[in-house]
């Protein structure tokens, strides 16, 4: 049941949990154990890499902007776009 949660809730997790119980059980542990931790790894920068970009639009009678597909009632600015990066920005 906590397996079929995390599947719903975060799919990179439980591939990662699934990848680690599996190498485990056919590498033995110390295989294993590094198979999770570099799998854990790609996740996090492949995670950090995308990054979460979202579009704003003030609120009707405030000045404060909201995502506009979680606030149905955010009003795009006519000839204006106004973006939100949702992770740091990281330069390599």
């Amino acid at each position: 049941q906590n397996l079929r949660h995390l599947w719903r809730v975060q799919k990179s997790d439980f591939l990662c949990w699934l990848t680690t119980f599996l190498a485990t059980l056919f590498l033995g542990t110390t295989y294993g154990l590094v198979t999770g931790f570099a799998v854990s790894i790609i996740a996090l920068l492949q995670q950090s890499a995308r990054g979460q970009v979202v579009e704003l639009g003030n609120l009707p009678g405030t000045e404060l902007y909201r995502n506009v597909s979680r606030f149905p009632s955010a009003r795009r600015l006519p000839g204006l776009l106004i973006v939100r990066f949702g992770s740091s920005v990281n330069f390599v």
